[in-house]
């Protein structure tokens, strides 16, 4: 009996030990590989910074870029030739919408974030999108980056082939999950201008948590941008339809 009890304590003693270096070993691998918690998906920002719905625009015709989207600076540009950016009822949103198609000439959509400079703190990316032609290749897609004030783009995206693909140095590799393109998709992005990192989720699912950027040149973060490359060679007609823009901090 005396015997179990001398061991009893030894054993307590040990487990604690074990327990203690175990942690410590968890603090170090954490602080070494910048861990974080999986993202919140439903984080929004309390200082609204940029909103587009398009729901006080006429069907058939481009969105009116005079309407205040948000706070001093906030504008939406149009960059698109002729009929390539126009409102429509949208099936899938049900509700009003923005397409744009895909022509011989190149369309740039630009939410601009207003109450700038923005070279801290976190900001919050949302938008939905679906496309109504899917595009025959990756390189023919509508292609969704941020960019900062020198037009250095990040978080690069694609929607193809049932997936998104993300640009991870000159490459687009796919994230988890299927996607049907012709449905539509809520995408939320949480870009930490602290740490130059970002998280996204797809449908409230995370696909990417605390991932550093491609380069080290980024600066002020100013604006998401949507850029549909002009049908040149390849005469692949692709068209999407984007929603509830919204950027917050």
């Amino acid at each position: 009996m005396g015997f179990t009890r001398k061991i009893k304590p030894l054993i307590t003693q040990s487990v604690l030990m074990l327990s203690v270096f175990a942690a410590g070993v968890v603090s170090i691998i954490a602080s070494r590989h910048d861990i974080r918690p999986p993202i919140d998906c439903s984080k929004i920002g309390t200082h609204s910074l940029f909103v587009a719905t398009f729901n006080n625009d006429n069907i058939g015709s481009p969105p009116d870029t005079s309407t205040l989207f948000g706070p001093p600076g906030a504008e939406l540009i149009l960059q698109c030739p002729g009929n390539n950016a126009l409102v429509i009822n949208s099936s899938s949103l049900s509700s009003k919408a923005l397409k744009i198609t895909r022509s011989s000439s190149t369309c740039v959509i630009i939410a601009r974030a207003g109450n700038g400079p923005h070279t801290s703190g976190i900001y919050y990316i949302n938008y939905k999108a679906h496309s109504l032609i899917t595009p025959q290749h990756l390189i023919s897609g509508l292609a969704t980056s941020i960019a900062d004030v020198d037009n250095n783009r990040e978080i690069s995206t694609k929607l193809y082939d049932n997936a998104y693909y993300l640009k991870q140095g000159n490459t687009y590799t796919p994230l988890a999950g299927d996607y049907d393109p012709n449905a539509a998709h809520t995408v939320h992005i949480e870009l930490n201008k602290n740490t130059n990192k970002y998280s996204m989720c797809i449908d409230n699912i995370p696909v990417a948590n605390n991932r550093g950027f491609n380069s080290t040149t980024f600066g002020e973060f100013n604006e998401l941008r949507f850029f549909m490359p002009a049908m040149v060679t390849d005469g692949f007609k692709t068209e999407y339809v984007l929603d509830e823009i919204r950027v917050h901090q």
